[in-house]
């Protein structure tokens, strides 16, 4: 549709010269080379090199003229660079797509000889009849480096809490793990005076008492199982684990010093869905330091209560660890999941914010919220066992 020259705009009188459509095709073309924020490379159907952007230039540091007419392979390390013509002319005999359309981390090769990490799409164009292939690179190393040095990081913090926790519970477990060696002696001393006693030997009573020292001996393994299983390091696979049993093992790690014993515990959780994928190690840590923390808020208060509750949702298993205590105000909840930004005067600040590593790692959440007892909410989701199409083996 034309579209007339207002009244009140005079025409100029100096004539406008004509552009050709070859030049604003050149043009248009080049403005998108420099202007594209991603690395292009276009090459025919024999790997040649036709068009090379701003960005490639400064991601691979070659000069325009360094890679037209060359072959895309140069751009590659050499155990790809070996079958890249390969695959192109398998594409234009079969048709089927590989790469194109789909997208993929690969390895870049920079002129300097060291290798990039990228992420790599690929598109297709038809121009009087030349088949084009569009490659657009994003170099992801600075990224990469990131996640590695944030994994790095999260790793030192959690085996930080281990090493600080194993310092508290070395007493703890000392404590406790002498109640069945006490019992065991005790025992021992009683089969002794039996088997020493005159007149007929009560074997009876020597075998129940034999019976009794041997769980308290089994007792005193399972402690020791416990905590080394606790403090392990090292990276596990995920694998079905008992809810219920995770929970009950961190409360008996968490009261084996003695601390608690004034505290009322409720543990209200759904049967219908105890087992959950992931690393029970892990899991167990969170329930630990949830607990803790919430015994913790609740020090020096008269009516002390700890519940730990779980609910089914269709994927997750929420698990949720509330208190009694004074509650989070807005600014501690601010800085909650925030590493050394703990209120407590001996504490480094490092539980939550490992704990919810943990959880996120597992594909969960965990969030803060009011309480019903009066105090503090920490919920957290797992993955339900039940969900994953998995089977133990």
């Amino acid at each position: 549709m034309a579209i007339a020259p207002s009244a009140s705009v005079e025409k100029s009188s100096t004539p406008i010269a004509p552009v050709r459509a070859a030049e604003v095709h050149d043009s248009f073309v080049r403005s998108l080379l420099d202007s594209i924020p991603e690395g292009l490379v276009v090459i025919d159907q024999t790997g040649r090199i036709l068009a090379f952007s701003r960005a490639a230039c400064e991601m691979f540091d070659y000069t325009e003229d360094e890679v037209l007419g060359r072959n895309v392979s140069m751009l590659m390390p050499p155990a790809e660079a070996a079958h890249h013509d390969d695959y192109i002319r398998a594409y234009l005999m079969t048709g089927r797509k590989r790469i194109i359309g789909i997208g993929r981390r690969v390895m870049a090769r920079h002129k300097l000889g060291h290798d990039i990490p990228a992420r790599l799409e690929i598109g297709e164009a038809t121009i009087s009849g030349t088949q084009l292939f569009l490659g657009y690179l994003r170099d992801v190393s600075e990224r990469e480096e990131q996640r590695r040095k944030l994994k790095m990081v999260n790793e030192q913090l959690a085996r930080a809490s281990r090493i600080s926790s194993m310092g508290m519970l070395a007493g703890a477990i000392a404590h406790e793990i002498n109640q069945p060696l006490t019992a065991i002696q005790n025992y021992v001393e009683t089969c002794a005076a039996l088997v020493s006693a005159e007149g007929p030997l009560d074997r009876e009573t020597l075998r129940d008492t034999m019976e009794t020292c041997s769980q308290e001996t089994a007792r005193a393994g399972e402690i020791i199982r416990r905590f080394r299983h606790f403090m392990a390091s090292g990276e596990t696979e995920p694998a079905r684990e008992s809810l219920s049993k995770l929970i009950n093992d961190a409360l008996v790690l968490m009261l084996a010093g003695g601390e608690g014993t004034d505290v009322q515990i409720k543990i209200e959780l759904d049967e219908s869905c105890d087992d959950v994928l992931g690393d029970g190690i892990q899991i167990q840590q969170v329930v630990y330091n949830l607990a803790r923390n919430a015994l913790e808020a609740m020090a020096g208060l008269e009516n002390r209560i700890l519940q730990i509750t779980s609910v089914c949702h269709a994927k997750m298993i929420e698990v949720t660890v509330e208190d009694s205590g004074p509650g989070l105000d807005e600014d501690h909840r601010k800085r909650l999941f925030t590493p050394f930004g703990t209120s407590k005067i001996d504490g480094m600040g490092l539980g939550l914010s490992i704990s919810q590593t943990i959880i996120e790692g597992h594909g969960g959440r965990l969030w803060p919220a009011a309480s019903a007892l009066g105090g503090a909410a920490m919920h957290f989701t797992v993955p339900r066992m039940a969900e994953t199409g998995q089977t133990e083996s």
